[in-house]
C-alpha cells in the first residue's frame, strides 16, 4: 500500500491542478464551481475507464459507451497560489488548501466552513 505522508509542489496542468507527494500524484479538478474530483495515480498510470461518471472534463476510453448518458465540461476557473507549507486553490465557491507535511488536503466552501478533510 501507497500512503502520501509529504506533499511537494502542487502545479496546475491544462484542465487541472497535480499535487506531488512522496507516493504518488494527485490530481484535482474544478468540474464546475461546486463540483471537485480528486483522484490519486496509485498505479502511475492516468488512463480514464469509467463507467460511472456522468460529467466529465477528459478524455476516456469509455466516452463512445457512455456518449447518451455523459456530459463532457470544461472545468470552472481556479487559481493556485503554492507555498513551502501549503497551496491553496481557490475557486468561485470552493477553496482546497493542500497542507505538505503532514500532507492532507482540505476542501471549505465560500463561507470559509470546512466541507471536507
Amino acid at each position: 500500500m501507497k500512503v502520501c505522508y509529504t506533499a511537494g509542489p502542487v502545479k496546475k496542468l491544462e484542465n487541472c491542478f497535480s499535487v506531488s507527494t512522496n507516493a504518488v500524484e494527485i490530481r484535482i479538478w474544478f468540474l464546475t464551481d461546486d463540483i471537485l474530483r480528486i483522484r490519486a495515480g496509485f498505479d502511475g498510470d492516468w488512463d480514464e475507464a469509467s463507467y460511472s461518471l456522468t460529467m466529465t472534463a477528459w478524455d476516456s476510453r469509455t466516452d463512445e459507451l457512455m456518449k447518451d448518458c455523459r456530459k463532457r465540461v470544461q472545468t470552472a476557473a481556479a487559481e493556485l497560489t503554492d507555498g513551502d507549507k501549503q497551496a491553496v486553490i481557490q475557486g468561485s465557491r470552493l477553496k482546497v488548501v493542500v497542507e505538505k507535511a503532514p500532507f492532507r488536503i482540505m476542501v471549505y466552501d465560500k463561507d470559509g466552513s470546512l466541507l471536507h478533510a
